[in-house]
C-alpha cells in the first residue's frame, strides 16, 4: 500500500532534476494538464509540479491544483515505479472539480507507464 506522505525523496527538487525531464522527456497533453515522462534509474518514481501564475492566476487554484495531482500521484506511484514525471497545469483545469480533475489524472498515469516498457523490437 502506498504512503500517505509525500517524501522528499518522490520528489524532483533540483533544476537540474526538472531540466532532464523538460529534455528528453515523452508527453501526453489534455486540455487540462500536461505529462512530462522519463524513465529514471531508482525504485521509486518522483512527482514534479509546474503551476504558473500565468495558467492558474489564482493561488486558491494553483494550491487545488498541486493538492489533487499530489493525491492522484500517490494513489499511482507503485504502477510508476522507475519514472520521474512532471504535471504541468493549463488554465482549463481551474474549470473542473475536485472529483472531474482528480478523474483526469487518474485516467492519463497509465498512459505515462505504457511508452517507458521495454519493447520487442530492438
Amino acid at each position: 500500500m502506498a504512503s500517505e506522505r509525500f517524501a522528499r525523496d518522490q520528489r524532483l527538487t533540483t533544476a537540474p532534476e526538472y531540466q532532464r525531464v523538460l529534455g528528453g522527456a515523452q508527453r501526453r497533453t489534455t486540455r487540462y494538464f500536461t505529462l512530462l515522462f522519463l524513465e529514471n534509474e531508482l525504485p521509486h518514481a518522483r512527482l514534479g509540479l509546474i503551476v504558473a501564475k500565468r495558467q492558474l492566476p489564482r493561488a486558491v487554484a494553483r494550491n487545488r491544483f498541486r493538492r489533487l495531482a499530489r493525491e492522484s500521484f500517490r494513489r499511482h506511484q507503485e504502477q510508476l515505479s522507475g519514472l520521474d514525471v512532471i504535471v504541468i497545469a493549463r488554465a482549463a483545469a481551474a474549470t473542473l472539480t475536485n472529483t472531474a480533475l482528480l478523474a483526469q489524472l487518474d485516467s492519463n498515469w497509465p498512459t505515462a507507464q505504457r511508452p517507458c516498457e521495454p519493447s520487442s523490437s530492438g
